[in-house]
């Protein structure tokens, strides 16, 4: 569903664009990053088999990726909790519940001998309900979902050029209109990233693209729809990614504002991002 609404965005932003601007449509990251550093066009993303090629920008790139998926539909009554039949119509009605889940793995390369190994799950849970109607021997079959619940979740593992671990993160988003605040949430976030040492990456939902005609401007359409992610570390903006088109990064340049370290779990954030195939409605 957010995919579905992203790109009916950009297919509206399109019609007040320039074509040949529309292909450089871009989400606008924090003040910090536009001052400090013009970031990087993405490629790999789209074309012929997506999965299979690398993601690149900058100094970094990612291995292939790996992505499953499962469905999973439990019911409580297999013929129908309730039931209507008067004369020539007939009704029956099955509340059930699905799950869908979409696992993705990959590698995630960068300079200095870093890199780090990226799991992430992507997970939705619904509850419906199952109508079969007949009508004078016509039989129609509909599903209402009731409720939805969503969840994007992973782990990432630095390593410094050998298989054990050098920090190991774990990362959480929060679902857009959730109602429900997690354990370790702070206000205004859209999910975090942590390590067993208390360090904190604190992510935050973008929803603006730029003007190509007025750079640094955002376009004027009214929309809430999140279009890429602000990365926070020290309580400093140090890094965005844009969801937008074939997507761009954006990471601070300052070395002590963003240690090595900390650069390769925000990239390896980004690309996640990039690569996400969400399980959908």
């Amino acid at each position: 569903m957010r995919t579905l609404l992203l790109h009916a965005l950009i297919t509206a932003t399109l019609c007040l664009a320039p074509p040949a601007h529309a292909r450089d449509l871009k989400a606008i990251p924090p003040g910090e990053l536009q001052q400090t550093t013009p970031g990087w066009s993405v490629t790999g993303r789209y074309g012929w088999m997506p999965d299979k090629k690398a993601l690149r920008f900058g100094e970094f790139s990612t291995s292939a990726r790996k992505i499953t998926s499962n469905e999973r539909v439990r019911s409580d009554c297999n013929r129908g909790c309730w039931r209507v039949d008067l004369l020539d119509w007939m009704e029956t009605g099955t509340p059930q519940r699905r799950s869908k889940r979409v696992d993705m793995r990959f590698t995630q390369n960068g300079p200095a001998g870093l890199s780090a190994r990226v799991t992430a799950v992507d997970r939705l849970d619904t509850q419906e309900r199952v109508s079969v109607s007949k009508l004078f021997g016509k039989e129609t079959t509909s599903t209402r979902v009731l409720h939805a619940e969503a969840s994007f979740a992973g782990t990432i593992d630095v390593l410094r050029g050998e298989d054990t671990p050098a920090a190991s993160w774990r990362f959480l988003m929060i679902a857009e209109g959730s109602e429900f605040m997690p354990i370790g949430a702070v206000e205004g976030e859209s999910g975090w990233a942590e390590d067993a040492d208390g360090k904190r990456i604190s992510m935050r939902a973008l929803t603006a693209i730029e003007d190509p005609r007025r750079p640094g401007q955002a376009l004027r359409i009214p929309f809430s729809t999140t279009v890429g992610v602000a990365f926070e570390y020290d309580n400093l903006a140090v890094g965005a990614v844009s969801l937008v088109n074939n997507g761009h990064v954006w990471l601070h340049p300052d070395e002590k504002a963003l240690p090595a370290d900390i650069r390769i779990v925000i990239a390896a954030l980004a690309s996640t991002f990039l690569a996400r195939r969400d399980a959908e409605l």
